[in-house]
Formats: structure tokens, sequence, C-alpha cells
């Protein structure tokens, strides 16, 4: 986060979700959904962690 206030000009008051373009806020949110309904039906942390790193690779590519 603190590189992202760097690279954005923003100071440490700035709320975090305010530093995020539409774009990367949407991704955001699609992790977090997938991360919840993970967490939902009781997956461990290792699984959830592997989950949305593949998550997040298929958004990058």
């Amino acid at each position: 986060m603190k590189q992202l206030r760097q690279e954005r000009a923003a100071g440490t008051k700035a709320p975090a979700a305010d530093l995020y373009t539409a774009a990367e806020q949407a991704d955001y949110q699609r992790l977090e959904r997938g991360t919840i309904a993970l967490m939902d039906i009781g997956q461990t942390y290792e699984q959830i962690k592997a989950a949305v790193l593949a998550m997040n690779a298929v958004a990058t590519s």
C-alpha cells in the first residue's frame, strides 16, 4: 500500500479504496468475492491462497 500511495502521490490519510482505478477496484472486488466464497465452503488458508493466486494469474494474463 505504501508503494501505491507513493506512486499516486496520495497522503497517508487517504482511504486505500480511493487509490484504486476503476479496473483495480473491480479486480479487488472479484478476488474478495472469490475469497469469501471459498471461506464459506470451508477451504483452508493454503487452499484459498492457491485459488486467489490462480484467479489473479488468470486476470493478469
